[in-house]
């Protein structure tokens, strides 16, 4: 029996003792440590496709065109230029990816009077170097505000021909009322814009693409020789830019 109540004293005396040990458990604060969550930096280094519409300006084309009666159809729509651009990350400068691209693009516009071909071109080619940071918002999803930087140019033909022609006649001087009339100006630009990327897998990346660009500097020529005077300076390579890509390489973001 004593060795029983001793044994109940003890089992008491531990009991009341743990609870009291709770009791200071309770009533100590812990800090807690916030967690910092960081974004992964930006890489990529690929090559791919690019196509752009650029929204031209047309108005002194068209004017052009009216004023000296070529009877022709105004060009509207948006000149959608083909292209390629091939891009690398720079290690030292952490998220910053640079460059290189070229694209050019043709609208048309023509109108048949019996067996003679009346029409005219406007193109537009832009070529250079870019320049974008990458700001990773979510995993494998990226935007990255940037600027193209380059150069440009414009060329408008206007001409008129027979539908078809024989080779052994190319020189014939009795065909007097076919022309061929080239107007060229080189430029330099610079294009604000923001791209949009999304990694499909770390080997396939596809793109969309919003910018501006701007051209300055002009230089024209006529029928590639003769230096071109007093072009109005709405004719040139400025105008909203719209673009998607699809690049094959290595996207790690």
């Amino acid at each position: 029996m004593k060795k029983i109540g001793t044994i109940l004293l003890l089992s008491v005396f531990l009991w009341i003792n743990l609870y009291s040990q709770d009791d200071k458990v309770d009533n100590m604060q812990f800090e807690e440590t916030p967690v910092i969550e960081e974004r992964p930096n930006y890489f990529a280094i690929g090559a791919g496709y690019v196509g752009t519409f650029i929204f031209a300006n047309y108005s002194e084309v068209n004017s052009l065109l009216s004023a000296n009666k070529l009877d022709l159809p105004e060009f509207k729509n948006p000149i959608y230029m083909s292209g390629a651009h091939g891009v690398t990350g720079i290690g030292i400068i952490p998220n910053i990816r640079v460059g290189f691209f070229g694209l050019g693009g043709t609208a048309n516009v023509n109108r048949n009077i019996g067996d003679t071909l009346k029409g005219a071109s406007y193109s537009i080619s832009l070529g250079g170097f870019s320049i974008n940071y990458g700001i990773v918002l979510f995993k494998s999803f990226a935007i990255l505000p940037g600027v193209n930087l380059g150069w440009s140019s414009a060329t408008l033909e206007v001409y008129k021909t027979s539908k078809s022609f024989d080779w052994t006649k190319i020189d014939n001087k009795d065909e007097v009322n076919a022309y061929n009339k080239r107007a060229e100006g080189t430029f330099w630009f610079a294009q604000p814009h923001i791209d949009m990327e999304y990694a499909l897998t770390p080997f396939l990346m596809v793109r969309a693409n919003v910018g501006y660009s701007m051209s300055f500097l002009p230089t024209w020529k006529y029928n590639k020789e003769a230096t071109l005077d007093n072009v109005p300076s709405g004719i040139n390579t400025s105008g909203m830019t719209m673009q998607f890509g699809i690049l094959v390489g290595l996207f790690n973001f």
